[in-house]
């Protein structure tokens, strides 16, 4: 008998045995995926896709092997550029040099989408003058973006506040360890359970504030979330 499939996650269509993706609330996300084909994952123009129930995230990817008759592939956010090194760069303007300008520039040369910078960030400028170092590109979002940036489901960097507000689908919680106030809950609509957002129950009381969460596809067949609040 084969390895059971999932019946709400598929990777570029074809559906997975298992994984885990992960969401921090700043900076890029993450996926481990295990699926029951043996070739390569094909890369295309647009990213290939990791579909999660009602989400979808487009990604590259980073790493991938065959072993026991199943693919494992590791999975980054966004076009695969965010990572490579940009050239030094100088930047000299009198009325000074807005944020949208480096960070559009730094997108363009790593084939990255151009990130989106939310207001009131949209306006600012990084001064008169600017020297981007030759460092990855993370470290330029890092520099002038910290603690503003994500990256969202879609792959583009976002700078800015994530959204907010409760939660108010439907969702299990099963386990709760206070210590590390680590939740396990069984969700009924995926895109609800992004950091920014709050949920709370007779049980626990007082409004939950997600600061990371990490969907587990399991082998029998279910969906899971692990979800840190701050």
């Amino acid at each position: 008998m084969g390895p059971q499939l999932s019946d709400f996650a598929a990777l570029n269509g074809d559906r997975v045995v298992s994984g885990r993706i992960s969401v921090p609330s700043s900076r890029l996300w993450t996926a481990d995926v295990v699926t029951a084909l043996s070739q390569d994952i094909p890369e295309t123009p647009g990213g290939l896709t990791l579909t999660l129930g009602n989400v979808t995230f487009t990604g590259t990817v980073f790493r991938e092997a065959t072993y026991g008759g199943v693919r494992s592939v590791r999975v980054v956010g966004g076009f695969g550029g965010w990572r490579n090194t940009l050239a030094a760069r100088y930047y000299a303007l009198p009325a000074g040099v807005p944020l949208s300008m480096v960070l559009s520039d730094a997108a363009s040369e790593l084939g990255e989408p151009t990130p989106t910078i939310a207001s009131p960030l949209a306006g600012t400028n990084v001064g008169p003058a600017f020297t981007r170092p030759a460092e990855p590109g993370t470290y330029v979002l890092e520099q002038l973006a910290t603690p503003y940036w994500w990256m969202q489901p879609n792959g583009t960097i976002y700078v800015g506040a994530r959204a907010t507000g409760p939660i108010t689908s439907t969702f299990q919680v099963t386990e709760y360890h206070g210590r590390s106030g680590m939740f396990t809950v069984y969700p009924d609509v995926i895109g609800d359970w992004m950091p920014g957002r709050s949920f709370s129950t007779p049980q626990i009381g007082t409004p939950n504030p997600v600061s990371y969460v990490e969907f587990v596809i399991a082998e029998d067949g279910k969906l899971r979330a692990e979800v840190l609040v701050s």
